[in-house]
């Protein structure tokens, strides 16, 4: 029961194949880049909550660069 309850927060490698994420419909399943909300969202969507109490200091935007492999 309690390794059950720990998959949700252990971080995985989204470029390795695990059998337990390959279904897509499963919510354990890391998601393609394009389809990840980008931050600026999840930041805005947080600071609606009624928890939320300006817990953010200082905030920096960066332009958008493709990733680096190897």
């Amino acid at each position: 029961m309690l390794q059950a309850a720990a998959t949700g927060h252990v971080p995985v490698n989204p470029s390795q194949k695990y059998p337990r994420f390959s279904d897509p419909d499963d919510p354990d399943t890391v998601p393609d880049a394009e389809a990840r909300r980008s931050i600026d969202e999840i930041i805005s969507e947080m600071k609606q909550k009624p928890w939320y109490d300006d817990q953010i200091v200082a905030r920096r935007v960066f332009e958008a660069r493709d990733g680096q492999i190897g």
